[in-house]
C-alpha cells in the first residue's frame, strides 16, 4: 500500500476546506485526522441524520477543547468524557448498557481503540497531530 506524505497532502485539504467554506459546504476528513481543518460537526455526516445514537470520537473532544478553550487532560477524566457527550449528543461507556450487546459490543471496543489512541502521544503524531494542541499532558509524565 502506499500512502501519500501528510506534507503533501496538507496543501491540498486545506484549499478544499476553504473551497467547501465558500461554497456553503462542510469539509472534514476521518483517517487523516486534520481535525483543525473541519468545518462539519463530526467526520462521518451522522449530523445530518433526524435521530441515533452517536459514538463520541477524537473530533468531539477536540471540538469541545477548541469551542471553550478547554485543556483534554491525560490520564482522560471521565467527567470531561461525559460533558463532551452531553454537549455534542453522543453515546459513551457508561449508558451503553441500555443497548442490546450486538450494538454495545462495537461502541464499547470503538471507546477503548479511541482512549488508546488518545493516551498516545506517538499514535495521535500520526493520526490527529491537532490533537497534541488541545491536551494537558503535564498529567501523564
Amino acid at each position: 500500500m502506499v500512502r501519500v506524505s501528510r506534507t503533501t497532502l496538507l496543501p491540498i485539504y486545506r484549499l478544499y476546506s476553504e473551497a467547501l467554506r465558500q461554497a456553503g459546504a462542510t469539509f472534514a476528513t476521518c483517517k487523516e485526522g486534520l481535525l483543525d481543518l473541519h468545518t462539519a460537526p463530526d467526520c462521518c455526516g451522522v449530523y445530518l441524520l433526524r435521530e441515533g445514537a452517536v459514538r463520541y470520537t477524537l473530533y468531539d473532544l477536540y471540538r469541545y477543547a477548541t469551542e471553550g478553550s478547554a485543556r483534554i487532560p491525560l490520564p482522560l477524566d471521565y467527567a470531561v468524557v461525559r460533558e463532551v457527550c452531553r454537549r455534542f449528543s453522543r453515546l459513551y461507556l457508561e449508558e451503553l448498557a441500555e443497548y442490546p450487546r450486538a450494538i454495545s459490543k462495537g461502541l464499547r471496543y470503538h471507546e477503548r481503540k479511541l482512549l488508546k489512541v488518545l493516551h498516545s502521544v506517538g499514535i495521535l503524531e500520526h493520526v490527529a497531530l491537532a490533537m497534541l494542541k488541545v491536551l494537558d499532558l503535564g498529567a501523564t509524565g
